[in-house]
C-alpha cells in the first residue's frame, strides 16, 4: 500500500548529500573541541591500518595535514560522476543493509583491494587542486569512527544530533519513526523503496526541516543551540573561512553571492539545499522527496524561497 501524508516541517526526508558532508567536517571539529580527541598523532597508525595511513600522509607533513587537505577538498581522492567510473560505489541497498565502512572503504582506496580502480586517486598532489569527493568525505567519517572508537552514526548521534535536540534524525532507518519518513519518488512521480549506499556519510542522513534548522542555528550562533555547544566560536570561524576565493569553498561549506554559506545535493528521489547568513542571522532549507534541480542556486524554487527569506531580515 502506498503511504500518503501531507508534507510538513516535521516529516522526515532523506536529505542526503546536503547534510552529510558538512556533518562529517563538523564531526571532526566536534571531536577536537568537545570530545577531546587528538587527530594529530602517529599513534593512530594502528587504528587506520598501515596502508591507509601511508596513502593519507604520503608527501604530506603528517596526519593532520592529510586531514586538513581532505576537509579542504584537496586531498586527491576522486569524485566519481557515474556508477561506471568506480563500479559499485553508488549501488543502492535496501533499507539498512549497506556494508559498514571498515568493510568497503579499504577495498576501494588501497591498491590491490577487491574493488580498487586507479580512478579513485587523481593525478595531482595534495593541496594542488580542488575536487569535491564523496570518497574523501567517507574517509573523514572513517577516521572519526576509528579514532573515537564509536561507529560513525553513533558518534554523530551522541555528539551532534542529541546536543542539538535532533532526536528524530539519524543515518539508519531502524533508528527512525518510519511513520514520519517520506518515500522517495522518481522522475515519473513513481515511489520506490527506501535505500542506502556505501558512502552513507555523504548521503545518508534522514532529518526534517524543523530539526535540521537546529544545525544551521548552531552555526549562526557560534556553535551553540539553546545553550548546548557543539563547536567553539573560533572553530566555526575557521570552518567558514574561504579556502579558495575562486570557488568560494570553505571547509565543506560553500560561500556564495550575498554572503550566504550553503551546501546542496541530491540523488534518486531527493534534492536538498540549505543556506544561512551569519550577519543577518537568516537561513532557509529546502528538502524534496524527488530529484528537482529547481532547488539549486538561480533556479526557480531556490529564488522564490530565498526572496521570501529576505523578508525576515
Amino acid at each position: 500500500m502506498r503511504k500518503t501524508f501531507t508534507i510538513t516541517l516535521a516529516v522526515m526526508l532523506t536529505a542526503g548529500f546536503f547534510h552529510a558532508p558538512v556533518f562529517a567536517g563538523t564531526a571532526v571539529k566536534v571531536g577536537v573541541n568537545i570530545s577531546g580527541l587528538n587527530f594529530g598523532g602517529n599513534e593512530y597508525r594502528s587504528f587506520l591500518g598501515h596502508e591507509i595511513w601511508w596513502l593519507f600522509t604520503n608527501n604530506l607533513t603528517g596526519f593532520q595535514a592529510g586531514l586538513s587537505h581532505t576537509i579542504r577538498l584537496s586531498k586527491g581522492l576522486a569524485h566519481p560522476q557515474t556508477h561506471q567510473e568506480v563500479p559499485g560505489i553508488y549501488d543502492y541497498y535496501h533499507d539498512d543493509t549497506t556494508p559498514r565502512m571498515n568493510r568497503w572503504l579499504p577495498e576501494y582506496i588501497l591498491p590491490g583491494g577487491a574493488n580498487y580502480v586507479s580512478a579513485v586517486w587523481k593525478d595531482f598532489a595534495p593541496g594542488q587542486a580542488e575536487l569535491y569527493s564523496n570518497i574523501g568525505t567517507s574517509l573523514l567519517a572513517y577516521i572519526v569512527e576509528r579514532v573515537s572508537g564509536e561507529e560513525y552514526s553513533e558518534y554523530c548521534r551522541n555528539h551532534i544530533f542529541l546536543p542539538l535536540d535532533m532526536t528524530h534524525s539519524g543515518f539508519w532507518f531502524r533508528d527512525l519513526d518510519m511513520a514520519r519518513v517520506a518515500l522517495p519518488y522518481d522522475d515519473n512521480y513513481i515511489p520506490f523503496y527506501h535505500y542506502s549506499f556505501l558512502a552513507y556519510p555523504v548521503g545518508g542522513i534522514k532529518s526534517s526541516i524543523a530539526e535540521f534548522s537546529h544545525f544551521l542555528i548552531a552555526y549562526m550562533n557560534g556553535g551553540i543551540y539553546k545553550g548546548s555547544r557543539i563547536l567553539n566560536q573560533d572553530t566555526v570561524n575557521q570552518i567558514l573561512t574561504i579556502q579558495n576565493p575562486a570557488s568560494g569553498t570553505c571547509l565543506l561549506w560553500q560561500h556564495g553571492v550575498g554572503n550566504w554559506y550553503m551546501h546542496n545535493g541530491g540523488e534518486r528521489g531527493f534534492a536538498t539545499h540549505a543556506a544561512f547568513q551569519k550577519d543577518d542571522r537568516l537561513g532557509f532549507i529546502i528538502f524534496t522527496n524527488k530529484d528537482n534541480e529547481s532547488v539549486y542556486p538561480v533556479k526557480r524554487l531556490y529564488e522564490l524561497i530565498r526572496n521570501q527569506a529576505y523578508k525576515y531580515r
